[in-house]
């Protein structure tokens, strides 16, 4: 589950929208604030940009199933060694 909290437009943020804000708590409730500029980026750039993009998500989602089974292998792991 994400960390709660919001998102929202940066205070002064240009008429296009592309500041943005996000404040909440981790799940061990320390405070996070991240901030950013969203700029569009079309044509060959945006389509490099895109794939690169495309690529790194694949990975994340990638490692974030080989964590979870590697989580659920040493808790299986565990109960089996304390029976």
């Amino acid at each position: 589950m994400p960390p709660q909290g919001d998102a929202q437009s940066c205070p002064n943020s240009p008429p296009d929208g592309g500041a943005w804000s996000y404040t909440g708590r981790s799940k061990r409730g320390r405070a996070l604030s991240f901030t950013g500029h969203v700029t569009s980026l079309g044509g060959a750039a945006g389509e490099r940009l895109q794939g690169e993009l495309a690529v790194a998500i694949r990975d994340l989602l990638r490692w974030a199933v080989d964590a979870r089974k590697a989580a659920e292998d040493s808790s299986e792991h565990h109960e089996d060694t304390a029976a």
